[in-house]
């Protein structure tokens, strides 16, 4: 029990006082693929510090889902996959106290870094996939690349072959409208890739329809020297 409580103490001091690189727990979600045993904590990496606030994302990718449903021309705005995770996701996932934690920002929407294709217009989110410029930011070299949870093996998401590591959205439009850029390996199925190996799929991207890209969300927690 005591060290139940200092676990509890040391997460909290880590969501008060966070340093890039550390990680935390905030929230819960099935992981495992036990529903029985109910949802496991969701383990968070601190990608960035400012000034009363930090950027976490989740260590693994947790789930495989769709951009969105229809294949339409649209822009992180208009998405499904953002409706899920500022709705259902954001409710579920979190307790009350811990959204009160949780900044409702504004996240800008840039176009295509090589493509132009329109990023559409700024949005305000508790819970968002981060954009290329984030992407290649926050994280050093391939650094971004991590592993899917039993449960999203369990979905399908894509995965390499050799690394196992897996697919995850962007939140960045891809080559055309109906393209989303993706955080994709170098070592999967070509049939599955549009546009064959050998391009970089951080800014091609594949079709918002496609059901086997994974979920990793970040959100901005306030920190303790918020004013």
């Amino acid at each position: 029990m005591a060290g139940d409580e200092g676990r509890a103490r040391a997460n909290e001091l880590v969501l008060d006082y966070p340093r890039v690189g550390d990680t935390c727990y905030l929230g819960t979600f099935e992981q495992d693929v036990n529903p029985e045993n109910g949802a496991e904590p969701l383990k968070w990496q601190v990608l960035a510090v400012e000034e009363g606030r930090a950027l976490l994302i989740t260590e693994q990718v947790i789930d495989s889902v769709q951009y969105h449903p229809d294949s339409l021309r649209l822009t992180w705005e208009d998405c499904e996959l953002r409706e899920y995770m500022n709705g259902e996701f954001y409710q579920e996932t979190f307790t009350d106290d811990e959204k009160i934690r949780i900044l409702f920002s504004e996240i800008e929407n840039p176009d295509n870094v090589r493509y132009g294709t329109e990023g559409g217009d700024n949005t305000r989110d508790y819970v968002f996939a981060l954009s290329y410029n984030e992407l290649k930011s926050y994280f050093k070299g391939e650094t971004f690349f991590t592993y899917p949870t039993d449960y999203a093996i369990d979905q399908a998401v894509m995965v390499g072959y050799e690394t196992k590591y897996a697919w995850w959205w962007l939140r960045s439009p891809g080559f055309s409208q109906d393209m989303v850029a993706v955080c994709a390996t170098r070592d999967a199925d070509a049939s599955l890739i549009e546009y064959g190996q050998g391009v970089d799929m951080l800014e091609v991207g594949t079709y918002v329809t496609n059901r086997r890209m994974g979920l990793r969300p970040a959100l901005w927690i306030e920190t303790a020297d918020a004013e």
